[in-house]
């Protein structure tokens, strides 16, 4: 069975630097949100 391709339209630039900006601003806030789980897990451990 031949492979499928289909390609996507091309972004603009102005979109593409928005949909980066967006993503990395995105990963940004997991990564903190992550961090902050972490540091509230330890400080309970270590009122135990």
């Amino acid at each position: 069975m031949p492979a499928l391709h289909i390609e996507r339209p091309s972004l603009s630039r102005e979109m593409h630097d928005a949909l980066k900006r967006h993503v990395l601003r995105e990963r940004q806030k997991k990564k903190e949100e992550a961090d902050a789980n972490e540091a509230d897990k330890q400080r309970r451990r270590a009122e135990k």
